[in-house]
C-alpha cells in the first residue's frame, strides 16, 4: 500500500488506498498545553478527553484541543509554527511525530514508497519519524501535487499554484514532469495577523497573556460567504485589500525568478492554472489571482484559472498519484 501525505501549518492529511477503496484521515495541527494540577486532570478526566502526559504538564492536540481552547479560552498552539519545526521545545517535536503518526494507515501490511507535501523545515524530521516505522516518503512539491490532483484531463500539463498559511508555491509541468518548482514565504498566515491585529481581536490566557486571535479570522473569513469581488462592508473590504497584497507581493517574487529561467518561457501547453489550498475557497480569489497575474507580468502563458473543488485533500490526492505514477514506472522499467 503507499499513501500520499501532506503536512501543512494549519493540518495533517494522508490519503491511501485500502483494496480497491479510497481513505482519507487527517488531523488539525495545534495543541493545547495545560498545567499538571488535579483540577485540570479531574475536568480532563470528566469530559472525556484524551491527554498525554509530558514535562510534567498536559498535552491535547487535535481536534480536542480546537474544542477545549474554546471552553477554556487557552490560546491553541501551533505545531508547526510559520510551517516550521519548534527548535528547543521538545513537547512541540514530540507532539509533531504524535500528529504525523496518527494519520498514517492503520492496516497491516508493508507500507511502499510514499510522497509527501511538507514544508523545508520539517521534511527532514518528517522523514525520521516515517523511518522508524520502516516507511520511505519524499518530499513533492506542492506545485507539483496541485497538478497531479488537478490536471489529470490535461495529461498533468499546466501551472500549479498552492496557497497555504505560510507559503506559497509555483510549479510548472509539462505530463507530469515539473520544469520550475518555486516557493516563497508568504502565506494567508500574515494576512490573518494582519487583520487581527488592525480589528483588536486578541485572546487571553489565565495569566493575562495576550496573543492574536487568527483563528477567529480563519473562522470568520471560511464561513462568512465572502465574495472577495464585491465586499460587503470594512471588514470584507480590508480583508480583500489584505489578500490582494499578498498576492501581488508573491506573484511579483515569481516573475523576477522566473524571468532567470528561460526553460519556463518555451513550456508549451502550460495555459491551464490550477489554483489549491485552503484560503483559495473563498469567492472571487481566482479573479484576484487573475489581477496578480497581471499586474506581475508573469511571464507564463495563462488564459485559464481554475480553483479546485473543496477538499481537505488536494495536495495529499497529488502526492498518492505522483507515489502511484512512480511506481508504474518503476514495474514497467523491471518488466
Amino acid at each position: 500500500m503507499t499513501f500520499g501525505l501532506d503536512i501543512g501549518t494549519s493540518g495533517v492529511r494522508c490519503l491511501y488506498r485500502p483494496g480497491r477503496s479510497l481513505r482519507g484521515r487527517r488531523a488539525p495541527a495545534c495543541y493545547l498545553a495545560l498545567p499538571g494540577g488535579s483540577d485540570e486532570k479531574l475536568l480532563l478526566q470528566r469530559a472525556m478527553i484524551p491527554y498525554s502526559v509530558c514535562e510534567g504538564g498536559y498535552v491535547v492536540f487535535g481536534e480536542n484541543a480546537i474544542e477545549l481552547s474554546r471552553a477554556i479560552k487557552l490560546p491553541l498552539i501551533p505545531v508547526f509554527p510559520e510551517g516550521r519545526l519548534p527548535k528547543q521545545d521538545p513537547i512541540g517535536r514530540q507532539v509533531a511525530a504524535t500528529l504525523i503518526e496518527s494519520v498514517l494507515p492503520t492496516q497491516a501490511g508493508v507500507l511502499s514508497p510514499s510522497l509527501m507535501v511538507v514544508p523545508d523545515d520539517v521534511a527532514r524530521f518528517a522523514e525520521r519519524v516515517l523511518a522508524l516505522r520502516g516507511i520511505k516518503c519524499t518530499p513533492i512539491h506542492a506545485g507539483t501535487a496541485s497538478i497531479l490532483s488537478e490536471l489529470g484531463d490535461r495529461e498533468f500539463t499546466g501551472v500549479g499554484f498552492a496557497v497555504g498559511a505560510s507559503t506559497t508555491s509555483l510549479c510548472v509541468a509539462v505530463h507530469g514532469q515539473p520544469l520550475v518548482e518555486l516557493t516563497c514565504a508568504r502565506g494567508a498566515g500574515g494576512v490573518d495577523e494582519v487583520f487581527a491585529r488592525s480589528r483588536g481581536w486578541y485572546v487571553f490566557d489565565h495569566e493575562g497573556n495576550r496573543y492574536l486571535d487568527v483563528r477567529r479570522v480563519v473562522r470568520w473569513r471560511e464561513g462568512a460567504g465572502i465574495d472577495l469581488t464585491h465586499p460587503q462592508g470594512d471588514d470584507q473590504d480590508l480583508l480583500r485589500s489584505l489578500v490582494r497584497e499578498w498576492l501581488h507581493a508573491a506573484m511579483s517574487e515569481f516573475t523576477q525568478r522566473l524571468e532567470a529561467l528561460p526553460v519556463a518561457r518555451s513550456a508549451r501547453g502550460v495555459s491551464i492554472m490550477t489554483v489549491t489550498g485552503g484560503p483559495s475557497r473563498m469567492n472571487g480569489f481566482d479573479v484576484l489571482v487573475a489581477d496578480a497575474i497581471r499586474r506581475a507580468q508573469l511571464p507564463l502563458p495563462v488564459i485559464e484559472i481554475r480553483t479546485a473543488p473543496t477538499s481537505e485533500y488536494t495536495l495529499a490526492r497529488g502526492a498518492l498519484i505522483g507515489a502511484e505514477l512512480e511506481q508504474k514506472v518503476a514495474r514497467t522499467r523491471a518488466a
